[in-house]
């Protein structure tokens, strides 16, 4: 088995860029607030799909898809960073902590 090579970039620089979209959605100043309930949405699903990946399964998402509701896939804030995971991002297995960053009150 090859060794997973480890992106350059540092995690935190790539969950900015993959909520991108999701903070984008939060209009031009959002609340420190609502900036982390979007942060805190894009790492649930990052993680998610990374676990699920891992463990060739779907418990993670399954769980994620069972506590928003029916309607999970015509919501932009969750339907646009899944697929954003799987086409910039798939190749990067890296789980993210919110320990890592005390700012977000974690």
């Amino acid at each position: 088995m090859t060794p997973r090579r480890f992106p350059d970039r540092k995690i935190s620089e790539t969950l900015l860029d993959f909520a991108e979209p999701i903070v984008a959605l939060l209009g031009p100043q959002p609340s420190q607030g609502r900036l982390t309930e979007a942060l805190q949405v894009a790492i649930t699903i990052w993680n998610a799909i990374v676990l699920d990946a891992v463990e060739q399964g779907s418990e993670h998402m399954d769980r994620v898809r069972k506590a928003l509701g029916s309607h999970w896939e015509v919501n932009p804030a969750i339907r646009i960073p899944v697929e954003r995971r799987h086409q910039f991002f798939a190749d990067d297995m890296r789980v993210i902590s919110t320990m890592a960053s005390p700012r977000w009150g974690c």
